[in-house]
């Protein structure tokens, strides 16, 4: 026959703090004992004895002799027991789910056959004495992280924990994993009257706590020093605020476990609806919609609306690029809980062309040559079917007005800057290209000038075709610099001779050359 069952496996207890729907406290777990290890199996039977010898020869000289059978084998042994089953495995903690109210905490009792009873107040929290005690002989020898002390010598006595969290302890040699459950203490818990907003209008207010799992709760609303009635269903309260002032709310929580938390203030700022206003616009695009607040509290923000009612800004002011937008706004001006009434801005804007760009034939880069004709095309965007005019300045003095967009102009070797102006009745839209037409390219430098004061060949420079700026060196026959300038040379000082330059010449087309040589002065 088998031998009975190891002995149950430990025990285990937590608590712990969830939110699990409206009016929900605490999930608790209950103990439950290890299942006892199963019966070892029966022994195995013994061997059966041996058989009985049989009768002795026979001997016959007829042939009618037997020999006697043997005699009948002994009964096998009775089997030994089997060994005693393995301990049981620990045993788990159990939901138990609880709602509405919430529990009453009572000193949980260990009442396992398999296990010592242990008991253990009902306060689990940081810096909160916690009473550990137990009927049975023996020890608490490790009461867990952050415990102080860090065991108990007998079976009873006092803790307290610095650090949050499953605790496991050991008792009378017994371990007891993840025993129950340290919580935070009252002057840790986050504590709030929510929302988080100070400012409301006149009228019904509802205020909240951040705590919702207290067992109490204790609220004071208070003007001017006097309480103000209120309507409160545990968490939440609501009351009237008849006035505009500042009003001042107090909390207190009782916490499950570790007393009350708080109080807590919040000081509120009760005032009569915000007043704004906002004007019609009319116009091209883009319009600009604006508010003002005419009275109210400061500090709020204003929130635009389209005909669908969907916000589609914030601020003071609300752009509208076009070149369509609904016929409709509404604004509001919103301070905390406190809003206006929305304003309504009707909105009558005019499409605008806009031009996106001016392109040319030849292109404007790398310079052309001139004289030359140009044809530029304006793209541009407007709504479909739209009578838009082009007014074409060329910066020569010459201007020229179309409805299409492509226009054709000769110019001269020059700089210029082309404007052109896209029209659709009063609204338009303008963009500028500079233009640089480019003459051919030619260098003269004169060997020879007169500077005698009778008008013709006084001065000396480089002449040509296409220059856009010279600079000029002229030195001596023993190489002192006599002249340095951007104009022609007018010999002053100079005696008859000959003198040597150093000419550098910018191009219109941006190119640039260096030369050097001699120039004869007569007089």
């Amino acid at each position: 026959k088998g031998g009975g069952g190891g002995a149950g496996g430990g025990s285990s207890f937590a608590a712990v703090l969830v939110n699990n729907g409206p009016g929900s406290a605490w999930i608790q777990c209950f103990l439950s004992a290890g299942q006892a290890g199963a019966r070892g199996p029966g022994g195995v039977g013994g061997r059966g004895g041996v058989g009985g010898q049989g009768a002795g020869p026979c001997v016959a000289f007829d042939g009618g002799c037997n020999a006697g059978n043997g005699g009948k084998g002994g009964n096998g042994g009775r089997g030994g027991d089997g060994g005693r089953g393995g301990n049981g495995q620990p045993g788990q903690a159990q939901p138990l789910l609880q709602t509405g109210t919430p529990p009453t905490l009572t000193e949980i009792a260990f009442n396992l056959a398999a296990q010592p009873t242990i008991e253990v107040g009902t306060a689990y929290c940081t810096g909160t004495d916690i009473a550990f005690s137990s009927a049975a002989p023996g020890s608490f020898t490790q009461l867990g992280d952050g415990a102080t002390p860090t065991s108990l010598p007998t079976n009873a006595g006092n803790a307290q924990y610095t650090t949050l969290g499953p605790k496991d302890i050991t008792f009378a040699g017994q371990d007891y994993p993840r025993f129950w459950t340290i919580l935070t203490s009252p002057d840790q818990i986050a504590l709030q009257i929510l929302p988080n907003v100070d400012t409301f209008c006149v009228g019904e207010i509802v205020l909240y706590s951040s705590e919702a799992f207290g067992l109490a709760y204790e609220w004071t609303v208070l003007q001017g020093g006097q309480p103000v009635p209120f309507q409160g269903a545990r968490d939440t309260i609501r009351f009237t605020a008849g006035q505009p002032g500042r009003y001042l709310i107090r909390l207190r929580v009782e916490t499950l476990c570790c007393g009350w938390a708080g109080p807590v203030e919040k000081e509120i700022v009760v005032t009569e609806p915000p007043v704004i206003q906002a004007r019609d616009v009319a116009g091209c695009f883009p319009l600009v919609l604006s508010a003002q607040l005419v009275s109210g509290p400061p500090g709020g923000t204003f929130i635009w609306y389209n005909a669908a009612g969907d916000s589609v800004g914030s601020g003071p002011s609300l752009t509208l690029p076009g070149p369509t937008a609904d016929p409709l706004y509404t604004v509001v001006y919103r301070a905390g809980l406190c809003a206006s009434s929305a304003w309504p801005v009707n909105v009558q804007g005019s499409p605008t062309p806009v031009i996106t760009g001016v392109s040319s034939v030849p292109p404007l880069q790398p310079a052309p040559e001139g004289p030359l004709t140009l044809t530029f095309t304006a793209t541009y965007q407007a709504p479909a079917g739209s009578a838009v005019t082009f007014t074409w300045l060329f910066g020569d003095g010459t201007q020229a007005s179309s409805t299409q967009p492509t226009i054709s102009h000769e110019y001269a070797p020059g700089e210029y800057t082309l404007t052109v102006i896209a029209a659709l009745g009063n609204c338009r839209d303008t963009a500028t290209v500079a233009i640089q037409v480019q003459g051919n390219r030619q260098l003269i430098l004169p060997n020879a000038f007169t500077p005698n004061g009778d008008g013709i060949n006084d001065t000396w420079g480089p002449v040509g075709v296409g220059i856009a700026q010279t600079e000029l060196w002229i030195y001596d026959r023993w190489g002192k610099l006599l002249y340095r300038g951007t104009g022609p040379w007018r010999g002053e000082g100079a005696i008859e001779g000959v003198y040597t330059y150093v000419v550098r010449v910018r191009f219109l087309d941006g190119s640039q050359v260096e030369r050097a040589g001699t120039v004869t002065l007569l007089r």
